[in-house]
């Protein structure tokens, strides 16, 4: 099977995140004391609305094959592949939490009556994460996690049709996860926010059903 998919989304009035300088009328509204937060002294509002557009750009394809026209011997074996392009563009406002351009999936597996393995690779671009906002942070900062690669593996042998052994690997290489935190004009030597490693989650047992 393969296909492919092509789309265009334009969205109008998004929610996002503005900073505005502090006025005494909207300072007193909450009762904030307008003669220290200052626009002057460096302080800003951060705040939702809506009145971001913006256009997302896709291209999608898949791909899903089975093995056993090869051979005897491949029966039971499938491969597949997708992989997802997309581009953002318009107005910064725009809050688009969660955002990857680029994400690719392939693998293989294999079923058989008894047993049952799975191989699959995944490579993730670099995901936008939440805006920061405060003190001193220029608009366009957001928190971002960098590309990352994955490869998760699973297998699984049953006895009878009620007890069955298993077991999996998730991310198996146990790569570390890097977030940067950054706006327009942050210099890369200091978007680098924190390193996250967890290693390989491993899980085997024995599993039953009555």
């Amino acid at each position: 099977m393969v296909s492919a998919r092509a789309y265009r989304r334009d969205i109008s009035n998004f929610w996002g995140v503005v900073q505005i300088p502090p006025t005494a009328a909207l300072l007193n509204a909450y009762d904030i004391d307008p003669e220290t937060y200052t626009a002057a002294a460096g302080y800003l509002i951060s705040t939702r609305l809506n009145g971001g557009n913006a256009r997302v750009t896709g291209l999608e394809f898949d791909y899903r094959q089975t093995l056993g026209f090869l051979n005897q011997w491949a029966r039971g074996f499938s491969v597949f592949g997708n992989i997802t392009m997309q581009h953002l563009e318009g107005s910064t406002i725009a809050d688009f939490i969660g955002y990857v351009q680029k994400t690719i999936n392939f693998g293989c597996s294999y079923n058989r009556a008894r047993f049952t393995g799975r191989v699959a690779v995944n490579l993730r671009g670099r995901e936008r994460l939440a805006a920061f906002v405060g003190a001193g942070a220029e608009p366009g900062t957001y928190q971002y996690k960098n590309p990352r690669d994955y490869i998760d593996v699973s297998a699984e042998y049953r006895f009878t049709r009620q007890i069955a052994l298993f077991a999996s690997a998730r991310d198996l290489l146990g790569i570390y996860n890097d977030f940067e935190r950054y706006g327009p004009s942050t210099p890369r030597h200091a978007r680098l926010l924190l390193r996250q490693d967890i290693g390989t989650l491993v899980n085997a047992g024995l599993k039953a059903a009555f």
